[in-house]
């Protein structure tokens, strides 16, 4: 057999081990002499989760100031009536149940409380009734409060006599001023008096007397008085008055 017969008949050889060559390929590239693993691996990684590569939005906390118990400040900043009368000492309500009907009469104790302002320009008393109640009475204590069948004068004149309860500081009456005590113990300046429902400030601007549970009352100065919330601002300090005999 000549040279050209063996070259042909190698040909067919050489094609049928491309076939193999092909399929040896579906089953491994390896077999062929393809040593680049790496490129193939590609398609069996698990594909990526599309979660963990977000960022989780953070989340906002709203935070909310309450105030104390108390009445908030004022808008300019400065103590409320009620702030004020919290933040005066406290004076021993123990040592404030006597008076005298008169201003020459003999002092009593009693359960209800009586006090008067270090300048004697207002008069106190808690009266035992249905509804809680305080009477003031604006002037010189030591001019006496009591009505006419008392033997002295009742103190006349617009906002001299001020009753407050629960309803607010309403003018009162010579039958209101009778139930008030003169000769009463003497509230300082800068003290504070708790009893019942009502909380009352000796300040040199004037008394301060609130009714808790509804927050109104009234501040008395100069012998006369006038309605406040216990919200209001502070008025200012005035220089006290001399106190009387």
């Amino acid at each position: 057999m000549t040279g050209l017969a063996i070259r042909r008949l190698r040909r067919p050889i050489r094609g049928v081990s491309l076939v193999a060559c092909g399929v040896a390929i579906a089953a491994t590239v390896a077999g062929c002499g393809g040593s680049d693993s790496t490129s193939a691996n590609l398609s069996e990684l698990p594909p990526t989760d599309p979660l963990s590569i977000e960022q989780a939005t953070p989340s906002t906390t709203t935070t909310t100031t309450t105030g104390s118990t108390s009445a908030p400040s004022t808008i300019g900043g400065g103590p409320t009536i009620l702030q004020t009368i919290r933040a005066a000492t406290d004076a021993d309500s123990s040592q404030y149940h006597s008076g005298a009907t008169s201003s020459d009469g003999t002092t009593q104790t009693t359960t209800q409380y009586h006090f008067s302002t270090p300048s004697l320009d207002a008069a106190c008393s808690s009266t035992d009734a249905d509804t809680p109640t305080l009477i003031c009475v604006g002037g010189n204590s030591s001019a006496g409060t009591q009505s006419p069948a008392g033997g002295t004068a009742c103190p006349t004149g617009a906002g001299r006599i001020v009753v407050l309860t629960t309803s607010g500081a309403q003018q009162g009456s010579c039958t209101d001023a009778a139930k008030v005590l003169t000769r009463s113990q003497i509230l300082p300046y800068g003290n504070s008096l708790s009893f019942g429902d009502f909380i009352c400030a000796a300040e040199v601007s004037g008394l301060f007397c609130l009714d808790t549970t509804a927050n109104n009352g009234f501040e008395m100065s100069g012998g006369t008085y006038q309605s406040v919330q216990g919200s209001q601002p502070m008025p200012d300090a005035a220089v006290p008055t001399t106190g009387g005999n």
